[in-house]
């Protein structure tokens, strides 16, 4: 074989490798955007278990990225999925993650619950800053957590015209009108109009 050849037979067999080494991460690349981005989408419906579906899927390409590991506990939290949530959460403070955001998931698991120790100090930091990134997750949690205290009370038939009735009362109502002011979106918009109904049930069922 001319040497010529033989040096482009060589080549060929170095380059195809990592050719097709190159074509696989591309492809997985494009596979896990494809996931994440469907995972955007699903969140902007508040499709809650099938966002988590498709971020799981994209984890499992790519386990360690750290805004994935955050949206995911996010979106677990969300659709009330608690146990899964702490565990991503885990993860991201594995990779990285930003102490900040660890310590707010923490404080919003423990609100959306309905603890609400700390509702008043997150809803003073809502209004403060109406347009901030994390404004609608607080506010979210801060419904979902005021209306299930409101629930509680309720049914213990607490006051909500003084002492912490009135307090969690005041902090829904607030919550509900910063949501439908800022949520433009049909979903959320809905969203916001069953939070506040269930707000004005409880306050004039407890009235009458």
């Amino acid at each position: 074989m001319p040497i010529g050849k033989q040096s482009l037979w060589i080549s060929l067999l170095v380059l195809l490798p990592l050719l097709g080494f190159t074509g696989y991460r591309i492809a997985l690349s494009l596979r896990g955007r494809a996931q994440y981005q469907e995972a955007r989408q699903a969140l902007e419906r508040r499709d809650f278990p099938l966002a988590s579906l498709h971020l799981k899927n994209y984890l499992e390409l790519f386990p360690n990225d750290p805004d994935a590991l955050l949206l995911a506990a996010q979106t677990a939290r969300r659709g009330g999925e608690y146990y899964e949530a702490t565990q991503y959460l885990e993860s991201y403070v594995q990779n990285r993650g930003r102490k900040e955001a660890v310590e707010l998931e923490h404080q919003l698991l423990h609100l959306q619950r309905g603890d609400l120790t700390e509702a008043s100090k997150l809803l003073a930091s809502c209004i403060e800053h109406p347009d901030g990134a994390d404004t609608p997750l607080i506010l979210e949690a801060l419904l979902k957590g005021s209306t299930t205290a409101l629930e509680r009370g309720y049914a213990a038939e607490v006051s909500f015209e003084e002492g912490a009735g009135a307090r969690d009362m005041a902090v829904a109502r607030r919550a509900a009108e910063l949501w439908l002011d800022r949520r433009t979106g049909r979903e959320d918009r809905v969203q916001g109009l069953v939070w506040r109904g269930l707000i004005r049930l409880f306050a004039r069922d407890h009235e009458a």
